[in-house]
């Protein structure tokens, strides 16, 4: 069984410029660790590096571009990306 979650995508398009979509990714149920319940789980991506950060609360960054493919995920609290004007 296939449940896709609803991701927001930030992508530079030809132009150079950043835009956002939502892409549905797929999620597939299945016994990823027995003896745990079945999961929904996306197919596996590969990685070479990665870090991890911590912001500051009230934390303003000024417009840049990103240094590297990113994936964000945050966990407490918010987060304002802005794409190209």
């Amino acid at each position: 069984m296939t449940q896709p979650i609803k991701v927001l995508r930030l992508f530079a398009d030809d132009g150079g410029k950043s835009r956002f979509e939502t892409v549905d990714w797929p999620l597939d149920l299945i016994d990823f660790a027995p003896p745990a319940s079945p999961l929904y789980v996306s197919e596996m991506q590969a990685a070479r590096q990665f870090a991890l950060l911590r912001l500051p609360p009230k934390w303003t960054g000024e417009r840049h571009p990103s240094p590297t493919r990113q994936i964000l995920v945050c966990c407490r609290g918010t987060v304002r990306v802005t794409p190209s004007l």
